[in-house]
C-alpha cells in the first residue's frame, strides 16, 4: 500500500533548512516540488553570453510550460563590441582564404550564415512572445556598442512582453543613458503597466565630455515624465560624479501623481548633489503621495563600500527638519550612522541622533529601517524617542543587546511595536560588555525569560548575530527567551536568509 505524501505546508516547512539550489534536486519526489523546481529554474532567464547554452536556454522557451514561469529577463550582453573596438577593421585573413576563388560564383554570391548572436537574438524575440507572465526586465550595459541586431532585439521586447512588464531596472554609463533611454520612451503604448523604474549610473572607463551629464539628465527628464503618469516606485543609485541637483529641480515642478516609493542610492557631496535644497524641494512636491523613502549613502550594490557622505546625510536631515513634511509617509529606510572625527587624543565618534521625525517630518510613521550601523543603546534611545513611540515595526543594528534594551523597547520606546527586526554584534547583561562569554549569554537568557511585558503586542520577531554575509544569524534559543516575555502569539523568524551554516 503506497505511503500518503507529505501536504505542501511541511515540505515548505522542510525546504526551510536548504539553500534555494537543492530544491531542483527534489523534483523527482513528487509532482508539488517538480512544480517548485521548474519554477526555481526558470523563473528568471538571463542572456550574457553568446554561446550554446544561452542558445538552448531560450529554445527551452517555446514551451509553453516552460515560458509560463518567467518572471524576470536579464540582460548583460558582454558579446557587445567595446566602446574601443574598431567594428570597421577587418578581420584577420586566414592562410587557407585562397580556397575561396575555387568555390562556384553562386556560392560565393549566397548570403552568409547567421552568427551565434544572430541565432541567439532570433531565437530569444520568437521565444519572448511565450513569456506572458514576465514581470521585470533588467539592462545592463556599460562601454559597449550597441549593435543594430542588438537594438532591434530590444525593440522587439516591447512588442512581444511589454503588456505583463511592470518594472525596468537599468544599469549603465551616463553616456549610454540617452540612447537607452531614448528608445524605451517611444515604446510608452506598447508597456501601459510599467510603473516602476530603477536606474544605476556607473562609472566609465572613457572620459565625459562637458555635455554628455546634461545630455544624460535631460533624457531621465523627458524618460519619467512620458511615464509620470504610471510610475509609482523610482530608484536612483550612482557610483560616480553624477550630480543630480538639476533633475530634481526639474522634477520639482512636475509633480508624480502616483510616486508612492523613492529610493536614492548615492555618496551625498558636491559633487552627486550640488544643491540640496533641491532634493527637500522634490520630495516636498511629492509629499501627498510619498509613502516610503529610502535614503542610503552609498550605492545600490551587494558590496562593500565604505560610508562616506554620512556626515552630509546628518546634516540634510536635520536641515529638513523644519521644511519639509511629508504627511502619508510610513516607512522610512535612513542610512544614518556614527561619524569619527579627529581628537587631540585619538579618533572620537560622533554620537548619532536624528530630528524629530514624529509629528514634524512624517507625522504617519509607522514602519524605520536603521540598519547600516551597530548603535549604542544610548544611540538607540535617541533615535527611537524621534519616532514618539509610534513605531509599528523596527529594524535595527545595535551593539550590545541587553536585559535592559528590551524593558526599554517594551515599555518606552516602542509601546505600540509589532515586528521587530534587531541585529546585534553581542549580548550582555548590561550595556557595556565587550566580549560576552557563554555564561553570559546564559546569564541574559536567565534575565530575559524572568520578564514579563503584558502590554507589549509584539507579533513578529527576528533575533541574532548579524554575521560577517551582512545577515541575521538567529539565535533561536534568545528568541524564545523574548517571545516568552508578551502574552500575544509570537511568530519567530528562525530560519535564517544566509546559508553559512553557523552551528547554534
Amino acid at each position: 500500500m503506497p505511503t500518503p505524501d507529505l501536504p505542501p505546508e511541511i515540505w515548505l516547512e522542510i525546504l526551510e533548512y536548504f539553500p534555494p539550489t537543492f530544491v531542483p534536486k527534489m523534483m523527482g519526489v513528487n509532482r508539488f516540488l517538480f512544480e517548485l523546481g521548474m519554477n526555481y529554474k526558470y523563473e528568471e532567464v538571463r542572456l550574457i553570453s553568446d554561446d550554446k547554452p544561452s542558445l538552448r536556454a531560450f529554445q527551452q522557451l517555446g514551451h509553453q510550460n516552460i515560458a509560463k514561469r518567467v518572471r524576470h529577463l536579464y540582460l548583460r550582453p558582454a558579446f557587445l563590441p567595446g566602446i574601443d573596438e574598431d567594428p570597421s577593421l577587418p578581420e584577420a585573413t586566414g592562410c587557407f582564404d585562397w580556397l575561396s576563388s575555387l568555390k562556384p560564383s553562386s556560392l560565393k554570391s549566397s548570403k552568409p550564415p547567421a552568427t551565434i548572436t544572430e541565432r541567439i537574438l532570433q531565437v530569444a524575440s520568437r521565444s519572448l512572445t511565450n513569456c506572458t507572465n514576465l514581470r521585470e526586465l533588467s539592462i545592463v550595459i556599460y562601454d559597449h556598442v550597441v549593435t543594430p541586431s542588438f537594438a532591434a532585439f530590444l525593440d522587439q521586447i516591447w512588442d512581444t512582453v511589454g503588456e505583463s512588464l511592470q518594472k525596468l531596472s537599468i544599469q549603465t554609463t551616463a553616456a549610454k543613458i540617452p540612447s537607452l533611454l531614448s528608445s524605451i520612451s517611444k515604446q510608452k503604448g506598447k508597456i501601459p503597466n510599467f510603473n516602476s523604474f530603477e536606474l544605476v549610473i556607473m562609472n566609465s572607463r572613457f572620459p565625459l565630455s562637458s555635455q554628455q551629464p546634461m545630455e544624460a539628465t535631460r533624457t531621465i527628464e523627458q524618460f519619467i515624465m512620458v511615464f509620470k503618469e504610471n510610475i509609482h516606485h523610482i530608484s536612483f543609485s550612482t557610483l560616480t560624479t553624477f550630480d543630480l541637483a538639476p533633475l530634481f529641480q526639474y522634477l520639482t515642478n512636475k509633480l508624480l501623481p502616483k510616486l508612492t516609493k523613492f529610493e536614492l542610492w548615492f555618496v551625498m557631496c558636491h559633487a552627486t548633489l550640488s544643491n540640496r535644497a533641491n532634493l527637500s524641494s522634490f520630495l516636498q512636491a511629492n509629499s501627498e503621495t510619498l509613502e516610503h523613502l529610502v535614503l542610503q549613502p552609498r550605492p545600490k550594490f551587494d558590496v562593500f563600500f565604505p560610508d562616506h557622505g554620512i556626515d552630509i546625510l546628518d546634516r540634510w536631515l536635520w536641515e529638513v527638519s523644519s521644511a519639509i513634511t511629508l504627511p502619508n509617509l510610513h516607512t522610512l529606510d535612513v542610512g544614518t550612522t556614527a561619524t569619527w572625527k579627529d581628537d587631540p587624543q585619538g579618533w572620537a565618534r560622533g554620537r548619532v541622533s536624528l530630528p524629530m521625525l514624529v509629528p514634524d517630518i512624517a507625522p504617519t510613521l509607522r514602519h524605520l529601517i536603521l540598519r547600516n550601523y551597530p548603535f549604542s543603546i544610548a544611540e538607540v534611545k535617541s533615535v527611537l524617542e524621534a519616532t514618539n513611540g509610534v513605531l509599528l515595526s523596527l529594524e535595527i543594528w545595535v551593539e550590545i543587546f541587553s536585559p535592559k534594551m528590551l524593558d526599554s523597547l517594551a515599555n518606552e520606546w516602542t509601546p505600540c511595536l509589532r515586528d521587530l527586526t534587531l541585529a546585534y554584534c553581542n549580548i550582555g547583561t548590561c550595556a557595556t560588555i565587550p566580549d560576552a562569554t557563554y555564561s553570559e549569554m546564559l546569564a541574559v537568557r536567565t534575565q530575559i525569560s524572568s520578564r514579563r511585558y503584558p502590554k507589549w503586542g509584539l507579533k513578529r520577531l527576528r533575533l541574532g548575530n548579524r554575521g560577517s554575509c551582512g545577515e541575521i544569524h538567529v539565535d533561536r534559543a534568545l528568541s524564545q527567551a523574548v517571545k516568552d516575555t508578551v502574552t500575544t502569539n509570537v511568530e519567530v523568524y528562525d530560519e535564517d536568509k544566509c546559508f553559512c551554516y553557523r552551528s547554534q
